[in-house]
């Protein structure tokens, strides 16, 4: 080792103005490249908890979807499902013969909908009804199958009280709770006139899954991206959801593209010491030197150029990453934090430094003493 060590420090000398212009090259796409990689490695969840921090309640749905199938990809969630005719457009009829239609226009032509929701009892909805609990004014929130809680004013309507039956689209609901609607806390799940629980069908409808922060509502909106189905989100995220893949893609496309390049310069940095230094690569071949030797020699060249290249760019990674972290803002016009990841270097040193033992294995198998003593001959 002290033997390459020795070599090494003599080629140095003689190969420093080479050395000194392909450093410069190397850092300058080193910068590139883990500012972009540092953007790539945040991205998602720097937006993610951008967006957490409006503290807004999210939500992504699944067009046309079956229900109990959109439960299978995003597990137990807290879910309203919209389906036509039975929560959406509905006509509810009451066991003393009152009917309501959820939607109808009056003689002016003006609109109104009354529409409801479709739930999976489980511990997250549960949870979720028992935080209006001081909205009801008679009876509960819906605890099994076949039940339906109703807003006052659709209840009045109908003219029902606890324990009767309304029927909807063939269905038979018993009359659980009555709440009223002006005291909810107004999301994106107390949103509907009544509520409704029970093994009814799920095909073709509106799955709609309703969380409290970005990241749980982007997960659901690309699983179900993911499965083939027509997906929306929040009007305050949709946007945002819908342009994060492209970003990523071309976060990746770009890194992928410098790091080539980057393998290019180190190809062609080993190249130059080849072809500069051939006939003193030969002699130490002639001289009994192996290809550990004399690759080793120049792969300790060039660790000391990218151990210097990825200092001088991390320096530099760091305002390419205020520059990409500026531009995703005007972009997304979101205050992005700006959030380098001093991990980036390392990570970028060792890829550095594998790609230049490949090289260096590489070359020293071509470099064979019978084709260097061959070309010192010709010079």
């Amino acid at each position: 080792m002290r033997k390459i060590l020795y070599l090494a420090k003599k080629e140095v000398y003689l190969l420093k103005k080479s050395i000194i212009l392909i450093t410069v090259i190397l850092a300058v796409f080193l910068a590139s490249f883990m500012g972009i990689f540092s953007v790539r490695l945040n991205f998602i969840d720097g937006f993610l908890q951008t967006l957490d921090e409006t503290n807004y309640t999210f939500y992504s749905v699944a067009y046309g979807a079956n229900f109990q199938d959109v439960k299978k990809i995003c597990g137990e969630k807290l879910y309203a499902c919209e389906i036509y005719g039975l929560t959406d457009s509905a006509t509810m009829i009451s066991s003393n013969g009152k009917v309501f239609n959820t939607y109808y226009r009056d003689s002016n032509g003006k609109s109104f909908m009354f529409n409801g929701a479709f739930v999976s009892l489980n511990n997250i909805t549960k949870s979720k009804f028992s935080t209006a609990d001081g909205t009801l004014i008679s009876g509960e929130w819906l605890d099994g199958d076949g039940e339906i809680v109703l807003e006052k004013y659709v209840a009045g309507m109908l003219e029902v009280s606890l324990g009767d039956i309304i029927t909807i689209k063939d269905y038979d609901f018993t009359v659980k709770g009555i709440y009223d609607g002006d005291m909810v806390e107004p999301d994106y799940f107390f949103s509907y006139y009544f509520y409704i629980s029970g093994e009814t069908e799920t095909q073709s409808s509106n799955v709609k899954i309703i969380t409290s922060d970005a990241t749980s509502a982007y997960s659901a909106y690309k699983k179900l991206a993911g499965k083939g189905y027509h997906t929306a989100a929040c009007e305050r995220a949709y946007n945002y959801f819908s342009m994060i893949s492209p970003v990523e893609i071309t976060l990746n496309t770009v890194a992928a593209i410098i790091l080539s390049v980057i393998v290019v310069i180190i190809y062609t940095l080993l190249m130059v010491f080849y072809r500069q230094r051939k006939q003193f690569i030969c002699l130490l071949k002639i001289l009994g030197a192996d290809n550990f030797t004399s690759a080793g020699v120049y792969f300790v060249i060039i660790f000391g150029i990218l151990l210097l290249s990825v200092s001088l760019g991390t320096a530099l990674g760091l305002a390419f990453n205020a520059y990409f972290i500026n531009l995703c803002t005007s972009i997304f016009e979101l205050p992005f934090t700006l959030n380098f990841n001093f991990l980036v270097p390392v990570i970028s040193l060792l890829i550095s430094c594998l790609i230049a033992v490949a090289v260096c294995i590489v070359s020293a198998i071509k470099t064979k003493n019978a084709t260097l003593a061959n070309e010192i001959r010709c010079e």
